[in-house]
């Protein structure tokens, strides 16, 4: 592993690009940034940062859906600043962690791949990528939680090779901020325990000692956090306090969310690609009634069908659906209709689960893994839809879109490999933290917004860099040189 990647022209290049980035993001979608409407907090954010207004107020800690990994450094800036200037510190700690974890992101891949081409490159396409950087102008974990897994596994590997404590305290300091940004990322803290444990120790002492310098800045905050919800809630809630949003599950749509989720359907209906806008917009007839379903479709896969319901029940949820939204009925009708509708995709659900296990446990989870990794990494970095953009724009989203997709595949496919071959444990860090964090959103929790895949992404990008150096030096040209660089030079 090689060390001493950071130059000043990287510096240069990480601050012009992540700040170029900002001002992009911030014309293309408003100078507010997203999370933010009309002077108030929307969305996820208000269950991030309005617990921490509601705080400040004296109305304690609410919303507690989340962890406040956070709302923290929101309110500490809070303490000095109002709240316009408070959410600008927000926007500049985004920017300011991604311009530092982008050159750790090369000197890491430097270390791993020894090879400062390829470390160059890596840095070069994640400065360039807008997939991370667009949620710098947001107020949400993705661009914090990316940096600090960086951060964390940056300096695991430094005290692998350096053996200095302080790599190992500041990693855990990292590793603790990361699950209180993301509670997810708790899965990686038995990685990185199986690192410590694997590392040049000759007693079990000695293992554990590093154990408890790397776990007690997560495990100190943890504690606070355990009592504090046993105190409200009288309960023991070790992460959030809750698995949905609250005004999620009290949505009219909800019931058929995790319908639609359960055959592996694109659930996420604020998006408007969402396969459950199928049920949610349908066209209408001259009296406002739901037309019949197009029986080709492809957002209702006819392999869900079973015994229990068809394309024709499904409809029925789509015309009481349509009732219940936009039918202005009674207060009476409404609480019918909501009820008619959750009764029917439940049962529907159940009926799929129980009469259809193979597609509900296998062939659903790898349509939404297929959805989670397969898109270019861009939806919201053009102004205008692909068909109205001008040769230049379509290039460069064709172009973005192959990288990304390629740094996704190869990073996936190397981490496999890599994963199950005999090397050292540190070289198995990345692919078990690569694998977990992108596997576990569609295989066990089946969540695809595309959003979640940024934490992770940048070590895919390593990992892909290592399996496009190993083919490369494979590649029958490269094998051919080498071997009359050997005949011309022999050794004796």
């Amino acid at each position: 592993m090689k060390s001493g990647f950071i130059r000043p022209w990287h510096i240069a290049a990480a601050i012009i690009a992540r700040l170029l980035w900002l001002w992009y993001f911030a014309d293309l979608h408003g100078y507010a940034p997203l999370g933010t409407k009309d002077g108030a907090f929307i969305l996820d954010t208000q269950s991030y940062l309005g617990s921490i207004e509601s705080l400040l107020a004296g109305k304690g800690y609410d919303p507690d859906l989340r962890m406040p990994g956070y709302g923290a450094p929101y309110f500490l800036l809070r303490l000095v600043l109002d709240r316009d200037a408070a959410i600008t510190g927000m926007l500049a700690l985004n920017v300011e962690f991604g311009i530092f974890s982008s050159l750790l992101l090369g000197a890491l891949a430097l270390r791993l791949c020894g090879s400062r081409a390829w470390a160059n490159a890596v840095f070069t396409i994640f400065l360039l990528s807008p997939f991370v950087v667009e949620y710098d102008h947001q107020l949400l974990t993705e661009s914090l939680a990316a940096s600090a897994l960086i951060t964390t596994v940056y300096l695991l590997v430094r005290w692998w090779t350096d053996q200095r404590a302080w790599h190992l305290v500041l990693a855990g300091v990292c590793a603790g901020w990361l699950v209180f940004l993301r509670p997810v990322c708790a899965l990686f803290l038995p990685i990185f325990l199986l690192v410590m444990f694997s590392a040049h120790a000759t007693t079990i002492r000695e293992r554990l000692a590093r154990a408890l310098l790397f776990l007690a800045p997560f495990l100190l905050a943890e504690c606070m956090w355990i009592a504090r919800n046993w105190s409200v809630h009288h309960a023991f809630h070790p992460a959030t306090n809750g698995f949905w949003e609250k005004s999620i599950e009290e949505n009219p749509v909800f019931p058929i969310t995790r319908l639609v989720m359960s055959y592996g359907g694109y659930w996420v209906f604020w998006d408007p690609d969402g396969d459950i806008n199928w049920f949610m917009y349908r066209p209408l007839g001259d009296q406002g009634e739901v037309q019949p379903a197009d029986p080709d479709d492809d957002r209702i896969p006819h392999s869900i069908f079973c015994p229990s319901f068809n394309l024709d029940s499904l409809q029925l949820i789509a015309r009481d659906y349509h009732q219940l939204s936009y039918g202005h009925p009674s207060p009476t009708r409404y609480d019918s209709l909501r009820l008619q509708v959750a009764a029917r995709a439940d049962r529907y659900r159940e009926a799929f689960m129980c009469e259809r296990p193979f597609q509900y446990h296998v062939v659903g989870k790898l349509r939404l893994l297929k959805r989670f990794i397969l898109h270019s990494g861009t939806e919201r970095a053009f102004r205008y839809s692909y068909a109205d953009m001008g040769i230049g724009g379509k290039s460069m989203k064709v172009s973005w879109a192959v990288l990304f997709i390629g740094s996704v595949l190869l990073g996936l496919i190397t981490a496999v490999v890599w994963l199950f071959t005999r090397r050292p444990m540190i070289q198995r860090l990345l692919p078990a933290i690569a694998l977990v964090g992108t596997l576990v959103y569609p295989l066990v929790f089946r969540f695809v917004e595309y959003r979640y895949i940024t934490t992770t992404w940048p070590l895919l990008l390593v990992i892909a860099a290592l399996g496009a150096r190993t083919i490369a030096h494979r590649w029958p040209s490269h094998v051919k040189a080498e071997a009359q660089q050997a005949v011309k030079s022999p050794i004796t």
